[in-house]
C-alpha cells in the first residue's frame, strides 16, 4: 500500500504524529479500511490489533516526562520496524494500533515482544495486546478497533507482555455490561430487584439479631440475575450507588410495615461499594432518608468490606466516622479475604 496515494498527502504533516511520527488516528482509519478489505479480497483473513503499553503512569513519575516521551517514541520505531509503518498508528498516549494479516499475529507480535523486552528490562513496561480478527468485508473499523481494545484491557492483571484475542465470550460479556447499565433505572423502578434477608443469628441465644439485606434481579428477558452478574458491573460504571439506595429505601419500607403490624423487627444491614462514596453523599442520603421515615439510626448497620477502605485511607476512615457519630453501627465484611491488616482493626473503630 502507498500512503501518498491517500488523504495525507494532500494534508501533510498533520495526519502524522507530532512525537512518534506514526500516521494518526484519522489516517489509520482510512488506510486500515482500504489495506483491510483489500487482504479480503485476495482471499487473506485482516486483523486489527491494539497494543496498550503497561505502567507508563509509574515510569513517567519516577523518571519524567521527558523520559517517557523517549520510551513511546522507541516503541513507535520498533512497531513500525515489525509490522510496517503503512500499517500502523498511534492512537493516543501510550496507546498503538495495527492491522495486518490474521496469520501474522502471534510470529510479529512475539517478535515485537522480544525485542521490547531487550530494550527496556528493568523499565517494567510490558505491553498488552488485544487482537479482534475481521471475517467479513461488512466491518465497521472504528468498532473492530474497539474491540481490539476491550480485548487488550482483559489482560489489565497480567503483568508480562501479553496478547489476548476477541471472542464469543467477551462480547457475550459486553452485551451483558450494555443491558445491565441501559436497564438499572428500569430494574429498580419496576421492581425487578428484590431484596432479601439474611438471618444474624447470636450462637449464645440461638436468636435472630439482625439481618443483611441482598439483591437480586428478576429480569423479564435474562430470568434471574445474581449479584456476580451485575454488582461488579454496577461499581465499573459507577452506578451501583442507584441499587445501595434502593435497597436501603426497601430495608426503610420493610422495618415501617413490621412497626405499622406491631411485628418485632431486628436491625438490618446494607452493604456498600467504594463508589457509592465517590458518587454521591452516601452518609447523608441515607441520614435524610432514616430521618423522613422516622426510624432510629441504630436499625440500620453500615457494611464496608476491607478492601474499599484500604484504597483510600484517610477518606474512608473520615466516612466511617461520620456514620459512627449519628449513631450507625459500622461492620468490616469480609475481613482477611483480601489485605488481612490488622494495622486497619487499630486505626478504625468498627462495631
Amino acid at each position: 500500500m502507498e500512503i501518498g496515494n491517500l488523504k495525507e498527502k494532500e494534508a501533510g504533516i498533520s495526519f502524522y504524529d507530532h512525537l512518534t511520527g506514526l500516521p494518526t488516528m484519522t489516517l489509520f482509519f482510512e488506510m486500515a479500511e482500504k489495506g483491510c478489505l483489500d487482504l479480503l479480497k485476495d482471499g487473506k483473513t485482516p486483523a486489527v490489533l491494539f497494543l496498550d503499553l503497561s505502567g507508563m503512569k509509574t515510569f513517567n513519575r519516577k523518571y519524567g516526562f521527558v523520559e517517557g516521551d523517549n520510551v513511546l517514541i522507541a516503541l513507535a520505531k520498533l512497531i513500525e520496524e515489525v509490522y510496517g509503518k503503512e500499517f500502523s498508528s498511534r492512537f493516543v498516549q501510550d496507546h498503538f494500533v495495527v492491522f495486518c494479516e490474521e496469520s501474522d499475529i502471534k510470529t510479529k507480535t512475539k517478535t515485537l515482544f522480544d525485542k521490547w523486552s531487550k530494550l527496556y528490562p528493568k523499565a517494567n513496561l510490558p505491553i498488552r495486546a488485544g487482537v479482534y480478527i475481521i471475517e467479513s468485508e461488512n466491518f465497521n473499523i472504528v468498532s473492530a478497533c474497539d474491540n481490539a481494545k476491550v480485548a487488550s484491557d482483559l489482560c489489565r492483571n497480567t503483568y508480562v507482555s501479553n496478547i489476548n484475542y476477541f471472542d464469543k465470550k467477551i462480547q457475550e460479556d459486553m452485551d451483558k455490561r450494555d443491558y445491565i447499565i441501559s436497564n438499572i433505572d428500569t430494574a429498580i423502578s419496576e421492581k425487578w430487584i428484590k431484596v432479601y434477608y439474611q438471618p444474624i443469628v447470636r450462637t449464645i441465644t440461638g436468636k435472630v439479631c439482625n439481618e443483611e439485606a441482598l439483591s437480586r434481579w428478576f429480569d423479564p428477558q435474562k430470568g434471574v440475575l445474581s449479584p456476580a452478574d451485575f454488582i461488579e458491573i454496577l461499581e465499573d460504571a459507577h452506578l451501583i450507588y442507584k441499587l445501595d439506595l434502593y435497597v436501603v429505601d426497601e430495608i426503610i419500607a420493610k422495618i415501617k410495615s413490621f412497626q405499622n403490624e406491631g411485628l418485632t423487627v431486628v436491625p438490618q444491614s446494607v452493604n456498600l461499594s467504594r463508589s457509592d462514596f465517590e458518587e454521591c453523599d452516601i452518609v447523608e442520603e441515607i441520614r435524610k432518608r432514616m430521618d423522613a421515615a422516622e426510624i432510629g439510626y441504630n436499625m440500620l448497620n453500615i457494611e464496608i468490606t476491607e478492601s474499599i477502605i484500604a484504597k483510600d485511607f484517610d477518606f474512608m476512615k473520615t466516612q466511617i466516622e461520620r456514620f459512627r457519630s449519628l449513631g450507625f453501627q459500622v461492620w468490616m465484611d469480609d475481613f482477611g479475604s483480601v489485605y488481612s491488616s490488622l494495622d486497619l482493626l487499630q486505626e478504625l473503630t468498627f462495631d
